[in-house]
């Protein structure tokens, strides 16, 4: 029985300010109604203590600062009936039978998610604490409720907390402190101001204290539902599948049930029984398979139960119990991932019962649950890409050493190493008769036309390289999606709506793959019954981020049982194919001055946290098969065997092993070469603005456009958590497109410095503009870039919104920022010209965002079957937004598409082809690449030059009947960039003659296979004509 939303009692919820805080801002005294599960803010809010609005409006964030540094204590009160009959009634239990009552029952107040650092009462007396946001906490009320109740849970500052706790450790565990302004009163004159350094010693979502995506709002409250719950033997703890698959096809499935039990002191038997049904299969006797029921024996002679009594004061205890029921399949249905099967996401169902008696003596049924399992086998491959310890000798390579020379002639005092790599990412060959790379279609046909050997003996290192991919029923999977980061600084006021516009809008997107981030929270259940529906693969990681975290005994076993409380919850989950133990962690022992000077003590405590503790209590629960990573990025294991996981330790972003993740902002993100060969990318990305109908959206309104809507203002300022984010935005935009002038340069302290790949501050210079930038117009003569502006007047329904220097007031929050933050960004009134060019800007960069992707992703995708390379996975950064902000998303705060997630339609597509353009080298070249597990036949590729200025076709080439391998790259074409943009065709009605340079013309790439497999594309088909993809 809940005792938050949708309670059968009269429960009264209310919310005052904690004995240690005296906020002004809440008045003492002021009691609050709440309304739980909800965060402090939601509360506040509908109290009217908000005073400015929702948290997320223009500086709300700096105005509340109040709440996160207050402490809170929520109450609840209500009336427990007397009756054995009164208290099944409101307990929604029958008299006898399934979930009995009796007055001899055990009744269990559980709290399904508090936030975070609690004191809880009943009636006066302490019950319990809790200290991790993530974990569920029962307690036994047998006999200690009473007809007037009184549920009171005292919430500590956790800021508070994690810096007492920081300073008492023995030696300093560094973390990243990300820029926000919640310490701004303690230090006014600051430019930006750290998060707390105490975050990872609190057990709480990590970007709650700021990320550089969003905002800092620590909240505090009953952020999941309470219940009361009665228990007459016991009740079924977790159902945890394992699968053993046989050759001949068949698998068998063992069911571990783990039980709580009361029944320590008590006689008679208890039996698990489970029935599993089929997918598509009606659930009845005819149909269902049913196990022999296990039977669960009690230490009848009473010791267990004595024992129990003097060690917990007489409260009786729950104490676990485990069973295992057994099924044999012989053909059985597996589940697939989307794109790998026409019914991708099978899942039989289960009902597991627990009941009173055996066979013989059939009882009631005193506890049941219902999952959907999958069956289906998932490894991580990270086999040697090559045979050769010590790479292979030049001389068997005639075409390598002349290639290499050349690259050394044209940039003395290039290395012979780094010229060899210059040559294995050359996408021509060399040709020894003429001594220069090849450009023309079909010429150097001898032997003498290899390149250089995928490793080169002077150039190998000490390490052999190795693949990283996810090999599911035995097909090697090319994962294809984005990060999850959470949907709101708020969690309980996230509805199942919101999450499923996201996670659509993903498999419209052709995504295959979502990686839950480590920094946020554990996602509620719908989003892993979504995943397994729909053929979604989850890479599950445990919430660390970005940091060391501290390994006390207290820490520890707060975390293990997170660990076995959230093994348990998602074990049966068929989607969940990899487990991380962390975000960039291993990483992070690279970044900070005090690991460098006492690496062993990080390593050693590194190692009791994610082996010693998080795997260690992962496989107790999941079994010893489950795939696992400790860190992402990271090598992989060295051994995986069961208890024996050996870490690869080095360095975590080499490309050569395991995954990458990839960030440089400074690059021209359209040269391919740059982007690291790595074998799975599971982060990489660039920055692009919100469009304005998202900002208007609860971020700010036209009354203050004329204030906020320019790049150096101080809206645009506070609302980019990413240093440096806003110029780099300007100099990836001003590489290939003429932005606004209004918009091209910030004041100088809002230049901040860039972050190089690895994350650590550099200088960063402006990207030259490439040769062939061309005007936004020129891209789509077509479209009108002011076009959200009208489009926010239609959505109100009023052509008079607009942007009113006159209505534009300064808050004080605004006053604040202007005086202590960033003096230099714009303080006066914005005029529309520049509120248009802001507008402009919005679509520019998310414009080049977009192309940068598609240029990363289609190289990334194409290099699948160059055996150096073998890449086989991207999941860029990042799918959503947490608030209306700057960041890497393709999806904007409330699921609105960004012009990236368009693209991401064409480039995750099943067929896609793709380009390599090298203009300096006259050479193009096309590949196709398919992720379809058949091969397809009939292919028709048409390559076609269009003139930007009229749309005019002034070149077509088409080559029919191409044959594409299944889950393969493949070179379809190769020609010279000038014979496309000079030369003569005709068809029967024309000549056409053709003169044009890449500014002015560009080039359209179609590929279709009429006989490709119906189901390719997932549920919604995002390429237009059936089978066509460009």
């Amino acid at each position: 029985m809940p005792l938050t939303k949708g309670t059968p009692l009269s429960v009264k919820w209310t919310v005052t300010q904690g004995a240690k805080s005296n906020a002004k801002e809440f008045p003492k005294g002021k009691v609050c109604p709440a309304a739980p599960p909800s965060s402090i803010y939601d509360d506040l809010g509908s109290c009217g203590m908000l005073k400015e609005g929702h948290p997320y409006y223009r500086f709300n964030e700096l105005g509340y600062r109040w709440v996160a540094h207050s402490e809170w204590t929520y109450t609840a009160t209500f009336d427990w009936p007397a009756s054995s009959d009164a208290i099944a009634s409101v307990l929604h239990k029958k008299k006898n039978g399934y979930g009995s009552y009796s007055m001899d029952g055990m009744l269990l107040l559980e709290f399904e998610g508090l936030d975070t650092l609690a004191t809880i009462y009943l009636n006066g007396a302490v019950l319990g604490t809790s200290d991790n946001m993530f974990n569920k906490y029962t307690f036994t009320v047998t006999g200690k409720l009473k007809e007037r109740n009184n549920i009171t849970i005292a919430f500590a500052n956790p800021i508070v907390y994690g810096n007492d706790r920081q300073n008492d450790y023995p030696f300093k565990v560094p973390v990243t402190q990300f820029p926000n302004f919640l310490t701004a009163s303690e230090n006014p004159k600051a430019k930006w101001l750290p998060s707390p350094g105490g975050r990872n010693f609190v057990r709480k979502a990590q970007s709650d204290f700021g990320w550089d995506w969003g905002p800092a709002l620590i909240g505090a409250g009953v952020w999941k539902p309470v219940h009361i719950l009665a228990l007459h033997a016991g009740r079924i703890d977790y159902v945890s599948p394992r699968q053993t698959f046989a050759s001949d096809g068949s698998v068998t499935l063992q069911l571990v049930v783990g039980g709580q039990l009361r029944a320590a002191c008590r006689t008679g038997p208890l039996a698990v029984e489970g029935i599993l049904t089929p997918p598509g299969v009606k659930a009845d006797k005819k149909h269902s398979m049913v196990t022999s029921e296990q039977v669960i024996g009690y230490d009848t002679s009473g010791a267990v139960c004595r024992g129990l009594e003097k060690l917990t004061g007489g409260y009786e205890q729950l104490f676990p119990t485990q069973t295992t029921l057994t099924f044999h399949l012989p053909k059985p249905t597996l589940w697939w991932p989307i794109g790998y099967s026409d019914t991708p996401g099978q899942l039989y169902r289960l009902e597991v019962r627990l009941r009173a008696g055996t066979a013989s003596s059939m009882g009631y049924i005193l506890d049941k649950q219902h999952k959907r399992v999958g069956i289906r086998k998932v490894r991580l491959i990270m086999d040697p890409l090559f045979d050769v310890s010590h790479g292979q000798s030049l001389d068997k390579w005639p075409a390598c050493k002349p290639a290499i020379d050349w690259y050394r002639t044209m940039e003395p005092g290039m290395s012979f190493c780094d010229a060899y790599k210059k040559v294995r990412q050359e996408g021509s060959v060399w040709d020894n008769e003429k001594q220069q790379y090849c450009h023309d279609q079909g010429c150097c046909q001898s032997g003498d036309c290899n390149k250089c050997p995928p490793q080169l003996e002077q150039c190998t290192p000490s390490f052999k390289a190795e693949t990283f991919y996810f090999e599911i029923n035995g097909l090697p999977v090319w994962a294809k999606g984005a990060n999850l980061i959470p949907f709101s600084s708020f969690h309980s006021s996230v509805t199942e709506k919101d999450m499923r516009r996201v996670l659509d809008a993903a498999l419209e997107g052709n995504q295959n793959m979502l990686r839950v981030w480590g920094g946020g929270i554990y996602p509620v259940d719908f989003l892993y019954n979504w995943a397994d529906e729909n053929g979604v693969m989850l890479w599950q990681e445990f919430m660390f981020a970005c940091g060391m975290y501290p390994t006390t005994k207290e820490f520890l076993g707060s975390v293990a049982e997170e660990v076995r409380q959230q093994a348990k919850r998602l074990t049966h989950h068929a989607s969940v194919v990899v487990w991380g133990g962390n975000n960039e962690n291993e990483s992070a022992m690279t970044w900070f001055p005090e690991i460098a000077a006492n690496y062993a003590t990080y390593v050693t405590d590194y190692v009791d946290l994610y082996l010693g503790v998080i795997l260690e209590e992962l496989r107790k629960i999941t079994g010893p098969s489950t795939v696992f990573v400790d860190s992402s990025p990271s090598n992989g294991p060295l051994t995986d065997e069961p208890k024996r996981y050996r870490k690869s330790w080095g360095d975590a972003w080499d490309p050569n092993r395991g995954d990458v993740h990839f960030y440089n902002y400074v690059m021209d993100c359209l040269d391919v070469t740059l982007y690291p060969r790595a074998k799975f990318i599971s982060e990489f990305g660039f920055q692009s603005l919100p469009s304005l109908l998202t900002y208007f959206e609860g971020a700010t309104d036209p009354s203050h456009g004329s204030r906020d809507f320019h790049i150096a203002s101080h809206f645009a300022y506070y609302r980019q958590r990413h240093v440096g984010g806003n110029s780099e935005m300007i100099r990836l935009s001003g590489a290939h497109f003429i932005v606004p002038t209004s918009q091209q340069t910030l004041p100088r302290r809002l230049s901040d410095a860039a972050t190089d790949t690895n994350g650590t501050s550099a200088p960063a210079p402006p990207v030259p503009r490439s040769p062939h930038t061309v005007n936004m117009t020129a891209w789509l003569a077509d479209a009108d870039p002011s076009h959200i502006l009208r489009e926010y007047r239609k959505y109100f329904n009023d052509s008079s919104v607009g942007l009113s220097v006159a209505n534009a007031t300064e808050t004080e929050e605004e006053k604040e920022l202007v005086t202590d933050f960033e003096p230099e960004a714009i303080s006066r009134a914005i005029n529309n010209a520049e509120v248009d060019d802001f507008d402009k800007f919005v679509y520019l960069t998310q414009l080049e965002q977009g192309r940068c992707y598609d240029a990363a992703v289609r190289h990334w995708r194409r290099i699948k079957a160059d055996w150096d390379a073998r890449t086989m996975g991207v999941l860029y950064w990042q799918l959503n937004d947490v608030w209306q902000g700057p960041s890497w998303s393709s999806l904007e705060y409330g699921g609105r598409w960004k012009l990236l997630h368009h693209m991401a339609q064409r480039f995750f597509a099943p067929l896609m082809v793709t380009v390599s353009f090298n203009t300096d080298a006259d050479l193009l070249e096309v590949f196709a690449v398919s992720d379809i597990p058949l091969p397809v036949y009939r292919g028709t590729l048409t390559v076609q030059a269009i003139r930007y200025s009229d749309g005019t076709y002034i070149y077509k080439e088409v080559k029919s009947d191409i044959a594409l391998g299944a889950l393969t790259s493949m070179l379809l074409l190769r020609t010279k960039v000038s014979q496309v943009l000079q030369s003569t065709w005709w068809d029967p009605a024309h000549l056409f003659t053709t003169s044009c340079s890449v500014t002015e013309c560009f080039l359209r790439f179609i590929i279709t296979f009429p006989d490709q497999p119906a189901y390719v594309g997932g549920k919604k088909a995002s390429e237009g004509p059936r089978g066509g993809t460009q």
